[in-house]
């Protein structure tokens, strides 16, 4: 059964950067009926600006750079083209790199989610800290492949993972990538890739190093470049510390299921310290 993913959007404010009255929906992006299936079994009805301008320039075969603030829905931009990669294969199709376990995680059930009416699909993830031993079989059965760059490069080095058959690579969030200092390994895995296949990149920002590092892995591609000097999605109010103590008394004070807190924490010497604190309240 497919688990839903997707917001109730009917439900809460939208702000414009993942605003979805736009008078479209999934259909009529042209996308196989087995993908529409689902989409809307995994709760996705309308596509965000990001999905709307991206998903087309991604099903052209050409490369592409989707820029875009976190949350704006570029997971499952890939997603929706991975599985359209792989819905007559027979074998291993796709290849794509996230620089955290977690996100490779949240990718690979993005893509069983939405591929929940692609028959046979076999989606599986690659990533450190889980049995090396177990991931030779999978790497042989899968038609789609997500992981971190250590482990995939692992694979790779040892012959575990088919590669002549790839036709899709996609890097996610290519500026952490680069800020964890892991494009080396990025880029022995795709010099290691078929000459002839089609490239597409993602990067929560849109600097100079960003495309000229991501310029690379693409040739003659297309670009969906979304608030590029804005990394936080609208409404995101950012406190110092000092201010903290206050706002977690109200917010206890008023509980709702509705209020997400971000933590970002700073290693000091002898302990972490918070710097940051981001509150989103959704009305």
């Amino acid at each position: 059964m497919s688990k839903r993913l997707a917001h109730v959007l009917e439900a809460k404010w939208r702000s414009d950067d993942v605003n979805t009255n736009l008078g479209r929906d999934f259909s009529s992006l042209n996308l196989d009926e087995r993908i529409l299936a689902g989409l809307s079994k995994a709760g996705y009805r309308i596509p965000s600006p990001v999905q709307l301008e991206a998903i087309p320039l991604c099903l052209t075969g050409d490369d592409v750079f989707v820029q875009g603030k976190a949350g704006t829905g570029k997971t499952l931009v890939f997603s929706i083209l991975a599985l359209n990669a792989v819905l007559d294969a027979e074998d291993l199709q796709v290849l794509i790199i996230a620089p955290t376990r977690e996100g490779a995680f949240e990718i690979c059930n993005t893509i069983c989610a939405i591929g929940s009416e692609v028959e046979d699909l076999k989606c599986e993830c690659f990533i450190g800290g889980f049995s090396y031993a177990d991931d030779i079989p999978k790497a042989r059965q899968c038609k789609i492949a997500v992981g971190t760059p250590g482990r995939m490069l692992h694979l790779i080095q040892d012959d575990k993972l088919e590669l002549d058959t790839i036709h899709l690579f996609i890097i996610d969030d290519f500026d952490e990538l680069l800020n964890k200092h892991l494009k080396p390994e990025v880029s022995e895995i795709f010099n290691t890739l078929p000459e002839k296949k089609q490239t597409v990149v993602t990067s929560l920002t849109c600097t100079d190093e960003v495309m000229e590092l991501a310029s690379e892995f693409l040739e003659h591609s297309f670009q969906a470049v979304f608030n590029e000097n804005e990394l936080s999605l609208l409404g995101i109010v950012a406190m110092s510390s000092r201010t903290v103590s206050e706002h977690l008394k109200n917010l206890v004070k008023t509980p709702s299921e509705d209020c997400f807190l971000t933590l970002s924490m700073r290693r000091n010497k002898s302990s972490m310290r918070l710097s940051l604190l981001q509150i989103i309240l959704l009305p």
